[in-house]
């Protein structure tokens, strides 16, 4: 065959095989069909995958949309949206459409928190910046973070110097005492939003010092003293500290108490009094008086005395009283304080004077009160003491000791290191040893008689109460944790004096029940404090 039409013949072949996808003409000499769509022949076809491959160089599917709200457990949010139950994390939808977790940089999370890392902390938001608690300004250091103050501004600080301070600290101080009526000059910088700081040395008070509303009263500890001379330090407004400093001397008429928490004319609240030591005659060291004469329902709330001491008073250590219609006390903390030898001297103030006593006035009522860690030797009638009369509810004392109570001449009539009445008390791991009338002693309704325990038992009032108190010991964190309901109440503390980290087991789904924030996961809890916490949960 010619070399010519040999070639031609195979090129034939060539042709005829690669057309109609590798299968000869149809039966009925059409058109073949190409991939399923009729009237498309190979050349065609061949042109239209190179078209989609231009648009779609890949050769994939096209991709779903992104998600436009977040989708955790089963509810839509949408984007930036803050989560219900921890107000530091947020829906992100550029980090994940399926769980919280954006950080709500900067946002108020609870009383003196903000949301840093996408945690609640104790500190200060400022120019897009977290500083923690007591941070002074880089740029000036009459300038520092106070939350209890101000969460979102620097809290200016003015530094008072005594008569015999150092020559150093007078050197940085703004004011020089003298030594006379020296409460007028502490009383001129302690305005709205400042912080006195006292430095080492003797102050005299002569007069009232009452603070402005968020103001701080920070000494040295005993270094600073502040030496009475019939004073007293009246808090008569919201938020206060007073804290680091010691108190000696003698109290006065008309107010013979050397720090009294009262209002007669509003509510009262976020009263901070911490690391203050006292050995004061002439009348009471601590003393609440929630005044309702004038206005029905006067409340005083968020009160905490911690690590505060009252040696040899001639009146009780700490007193809860009130007057007038109705008077409430609630979310009172005593922590870590002590008092010693109460009304023993023989300047005595009142022939029934305790150590501590939770509440006294017959017409008021104490809410949430919680004595954790204290300590109380010697008082002239008990050492911690509940009159019967005013309304208790949820109360706590745990892991204190009472010791050497009832020591007045004669006989006392109470005289027990803890006196429980009637109310709503849970009583738990505490200690007592050389009291009179018994470690503890609690009134029985239903005999109309005092029973006393040496040593203390645990026990719950009233006696047919469904409350359930369970130990807590877990690493360094001690405490309660007590069921009522649907509800929780975990009182808790450091037992080594360093900061707790802890998850706790809570057996259920639970939710706040107090306005502050807690990370939950799952079933357990995280709590999470420098000293001691108070958590109220709820079940959900």
């Amino acid at each position: 065959m010619h070399d010519s039409f040999k070639g031609a013949m195979i090129a034939l072949v060539i042709f005829c095989t690669a057309c109609g996808n590798g299968h000869g003409p149809g039966e009925d000499g059409g058109t073949d069909e190409v991939d399923g769509v009729e009237g498309v022949d190979g050349a065609d076809m061949a042109d239209i995958e190179a078209d989609d491959r231009a648009e779609d160089p890949a050769g994939e599917e096209e991709e779903a949309p992104p998600p436009t709200r977040c989708v955790i457990d089963s509810i839509e949010y949408d984007d930036g949206t803050v989560n219900p139950t921890h107000p530091c994390r947020i829906c992100r939808l550029s980090e994940s459409s399926l769980a919280w977790t954006g950080f709500n940089e900067g946002a108020a999370c609870a009383p003196g928190k903000v949301c840093t890392g996408g945690s609640c902390a104790s500190g200060c938001w400022i120019d897009s910046t977290f500083y923690p608690a007591e941070a002074q300004d880089p740029l000036d250091d009459s300038h520092v973070c106070l939350p209890s103050i101000s969460g979102t501004e620097w809290t200016d600080r003015v530094v008072i110097a005594a008569s015999d301070s150092t020559s150093e600290w007078i050197a940085i101080a703004a004011e020089v005492c003298t030594g006379t009526n020296d409460e007028l000059v502490m009383g001129a910088h302690l305005t709205s939003g400042t912080m006195v700081e006292l430095a080492p040395g003797t102050f005299s008070i002569a007069g009232y010092l009452a603070p402005e509303a968020r103001t701080r009263l920070h000494g040295q500890g005993d270094g600073t003293v502040l030496n009475f001379i019939s004073g007293t330090i009246l808090v008569r407004a919201d938020a206060l500290e007073l804290d680091h400093f010691r108190m000696t001397g003698t109290l006065g008429d008309p107010v013979p108490v050397a720090i009294s928490i009262s209002s007669q004319t509003e509510d009262l609240s976020d009263i901070r009094i911490h690391d203050v030591n006292a050995d004061v005659a002439g009348g009471n060291v601590f003393e609440i008086y929630a005044n309702a004469h004038d206005t029905p329902n006067r409340t005083l709330t968020n009160i905490t005395f911690a690590r505060c001491s009252a040696l040899d008073p001639d009146g009780f250590g700490f007193i809860v009283g009130g007057e007038g219609t109705t008077p409430k006390v609630e979310n009172l903390t005593f922590f870590q304080c002590s008092v010693r030898n109460a009304g023993v001297a023989d300047t005595r103030t009142n022939i029934w004077v305790t150590g501590i006593d939770f509440v006294e006035y017959a017409g008021m009522t104490l809410d949430k009160m919680q004595a954790i860690g204290c300590s109380v030797d010697g008082a002239w009638e008990s050492d911690y003491h509940f009159e019967d009369a005013p309304t208790k509810t949820d109360c706590v004392i745990t892991d204190c000791d009472a010791r050497n109570a009832g020591r007045k001449t004669g006989g006392a009539v109470y005289g027990a290191g803890f006196l429980l009445t009637s109310g709503d008390v849970v009583f738990s791991h505490n200690t007592g040893s050389g009291n009179a009338n018994g470690d503890l002693r609690v009134w029985d309704p239903v005999e109309g008689h005092y029973d006393d325990y040496s040593p203390p038992i645990d026990i719950i009032i009233p006696l047919d109460s469904t409350k359930v108190a369970a130990r807590i010991d877990q690493g360094n964190m001690s405490g309660l944790e007590i069921t009522d309901g649907s509800r929780k109440t975990l009182v808790l503390f450091s037992s080594d004096g360093n900061p707790v980290s802890q998850e706790i087991e809570l057996g259920g789904l639970f939710a706040s029940d107090d306005g502050d924030v807690y990370v939950f996961t799952g079933t357990r809890v995280l709590a999470e404090f420098p000293d001691y916490a108070v958590m109220r949960l709820i079940e959900r």
